[in-house]
């Protein structure tokens, strides 16, 4: 079986924040359905990332996410991009904010978010971002240096959908490769 290892900052809305998380990423053999629901085998193969914290509100930054709120990361890749499943949990699914908005127009909505950002160079410095919320809207943002309101005028090919489930609310994503950039230096993927 052969890994990539990714250094992926996985936050939800601030990037000073959240600590810096290195994950396991899984090849997949066959890619899922960007559905928002993690039903397929494969996904079952990779290790999940967790423990993560609070960015907001800012009172709380920093702080483990409550008990009931967990979420569960995975990480795999194939030949043309990334995919990204998670599971968001909320201990009254019935009652999770989602209101509706258009692509990019993230803040000052009702919604919860759930963001990734690759940080491709590894210089703490450019980001890539993509964005689900709880209502299925997405965003993608691109950042060198301080994340601003010019940083989601970053327009690029992605998809992302979401599912409420019994345990709060899932999401799929998938990152073509021609959506980030790498440095031009070799280096490996996989074994």
């Amino acid at each position: 079986m052969r890994f990539l290892y990714f250094f992926v900052l996985l936050f939800f809305l601030n990037l000073q924040s959240q600590e810096r998380k290195s994950i396991e990423a899984y090849k997949f053999v066959n890619p899922p359905t960007i559905d928002g629901v993690l039903s397929e085998s494969e996904w079952n193969n990779i290790k999940a990332a967790d423990n993560f914290t609070l960015i907001m509100p800012d009172t709380k930054a920093g702080e483990k996410i409550p008990k009931g709120y967990e979420s569960l990361v995975y990480l795999g890749y194939d030949n043309n991009a990334v995919y990204v499943g998670a599971q968001l949990n909320h201990p009254d699914p019935k009652n999770i904010p989602s209101e509706f908005s258009p692509r990019d127009e993230i803040f000052g909505v009702k919604s919860e978010a759930f963001w990734i950002s690759l940080d491709t160079y590894d210089d703490r410095i450019n980001h890539f971002g993509f964005i689900v919320t709880s209502s299925g809207t997405i965003g993608d943002s691109f950042s060198s240096g301080e994340f601003n309101g010019e940083s989601l005028n970053y327009d690029t090919v992605f998809d992302a959908k979401i599912q409420i489930n019994d345990n709060g609310w899932s999401a799929e994503v998938i990152i073509p490769y021609s959506a980030i950039r790498f440095p031009k230096k070799k280096f490996k993927i996989g074994d």
